[in-house]
């Protein structure tokens, strides 16, 4: 829990980054977590389908891992300006 609470500051920055208004900051925001919340409820409802469909963990890890790599293009593809590093 520790280790993934530290991921929630960059999610929350990333939705005040997107947008190109302040007043927009909270919609993009619950946006976000409306998605996440749908996500955590149908994630072990979906694992226990690929499990039983394929017999095994391997299956919906590598589902679970390709989903990331979709993301991570998305939100590379929605941010309108990069921060310099």
């Amino acid at each position: 829990m520790f280790a993934y609470s530290l991921t929630t500051a960059s999610y929350w920055a990333l939705a005040a980054d997107v947008v190109s208004t302040d007043r927009l900051v909270g919609s993009v925001g619950s946006i976000q977590n409306f998605a996440g919340f749908l996500g955590g409820a149908f994630a072990p409802i979906a694992t226990g389908m690929i499990v039983d469909r394929f017999g095994g963990f391997v299956p919906a890890l590598i589902i679970a891992a390709a989903l990331l790599v979709v993301t991570s293009v998305m939100y590379g593809g929605f941010v309108n300006r990069r921060l310099p590093l």
